[in-house]
């Protein structure tokens, strides 16, 4: 095999050695290991190819960062079917999984992709880079703050939903706020209005001490 090199850089391979070569073009012989994958890491030094450490580095980054995002959509897109699932069991008021869940998990990977990418960015040797997997940890972790409005509900005490109840009878601040959580599909515990007025709620009473805390707690 024999690499054609133009101003230093290799522009491709041939077995020909008798390849015609232009004016500003070599042909020199390739070494053993020298492909068409690994040309980019070779340089022209002193009239031989050497292989340059620094540009093999940057394209075992390059590769392994490639592999990592191919895995992470991969793994993405296989949750999709499961996506769809949970949105049409949703529309039809059926039991199964929470979509929440679902976008949490394909965020998980998200996550996971690139604080790996990161990783490989950061080793500094072909044997750390090649260590280096896609695996999610707890870290990557995301706990939904969207709920269901049943879920939400179900986070408050008979007595307390009574008290609410006959409060907001008195109280169109507070029949309104009621209004809202009874018909919302989802409910984030992270929205400053619900916040607001769950922790309304136990400044007026309705909610003994520290339950505000407990009801807008993220989702394990």
């Amino acid at each position: 095999m024999y690499a054609i090199i133009e101003n230093g850089i290799i522009t491709s391979i041939t077995s020909d050695a008798e390849h015609p070569c232009a004016e500003n073009e070599t042909l020199l012989p390739a070494p053993a290991d020298l492909s068409a994958e690994n040309a980019s890491e070779w340089i022209l030094q002193g009239g031989q190819l050497v292989r340059d450490p620094v540009r093999q580095l940057n394209n075992a980054r390059a590769l392994r960062i490639g592999q990592i995002k191919g895995q992470a959509s991969a793994s993405i897109d296989a949750l999709g079917w499961r996506l769809e699932r949970a949105r049409e069991q949703d529309a039809m008021a059926i039991p199964g999984e929470r979509v929440a869940d679902i976008l949490a998990a394909r965020e998980a990977i998200r996550r996971a992709s690139n604080r790996t990418e990161a990783a490989v960015l950061a080793a500094e040797t072909l044997e750390e880079i090649a260590a280096i997997t896609l695996e999610i940890t707890d870290d990557d972790t995301v706990r939904p703050a969207a709920i269901t409005r049943e879920q939400f509900l179900a986070r408050f005490t008979q007595e307390e939903i009574g008290a609410i109840l006959t409060a907001a009878k008195a109280n169109v601040a507070l029949e309104a706020f009621v209004l809202r959580l009874t018909t919302a599909s989802y409910i984030s515990v992270c929205d400053a209005a619900t916040q607001a007025g769950v922790q309304a709620l136990e400044i007026a009473g309705l909610l003994s001490s520290g339950r505000a805390e407990q009801i807008l707690a993220l989702t394990e």
